[in-house]
């Protein structure tokens, strides 16, 4: 993969301001998109990804999937355990790293380690979550989540739970709203 690196590489040639949320961040936005697309890692480890650099950015590619399965849709455990291999196994590397005197003074293994799960839930619970949105609500009837989608609604729920699964009832989604960039929301529906 052109321009990626292996995360070693991100410790010996700093370049990316504020590398532990970027690198965190980088992680969790993998681990979330593979469980939201039915893909169990079981491997989850900075040494099982290629890292990119983009506009001051860090953006994590799978590279190594070995122990992965594909399923329709990950339970509530595959996914806590899958997240729980990740805290092990990034709190063994950045030990390693630690000992190699490669990671900033200000980091501590573990404790960063341990931010996985929560980052994880947060970032689950609001790319899943269901919002209600209507007459009445504080703010407006659109949606804006950053880099990722804009939505207009009159008076509706949004919900990622069911799949849209015919051309009819995406043609009845966009009677109803419009649509704005390339969400990832698989179903719309009325409350």
């Amino acid at each position: 993969m052109d321009f990626s690196l292996p995360y070693r590489s991100l410790f010996t040639q700093p370049q990316v301001v504020d590398l532990r949320d970027q690198l965190l961040g980088a992680l969790t936005g993998l681990l979330v998109h593979l469980h939201r697309a039915g893909f169990f890692w079981g491997d989850c480890s900075l040494s099982n990804i290629l890292f990119r650099r983009d506009a001051g950015a860090l953006t994590a590619y799978l590279v190594v999937a070995e122990s992965g399965e594909v399923h329709a849709k990950l339970s509530d455990g595959q996914r806590c355990y899958d997240v729980a291999i990740a805290e092990e196994n990034v709190a063994g590397e950045l030990m390693d790293l630690a000992a190699a005197d490669s990671l900033p003074e200000d980091w501590d293994a573990i404790e960063t380690a341990r931010e996985i799960p929560n980052r994880y839930r947060q970032l689950w619970s609001h790319l899943t979550g269901e919002e209600v949105v209507g007459p009445g609500s504080a703010g407006s009837n659109r949606i804006n989540v950053p880099g990722e989608c804009s939505l207009t609604l009159r008076g509706s729920r949004v919900s990622t739970d069911v799949d849209i699964s015919s051309r009819e009832q995406l043609a009845s989604l966009y009677s109803r709203y419009s649509w704005h960039g390339d969400c990832g929301i698989r179903s719309l529906s009325r409350p």
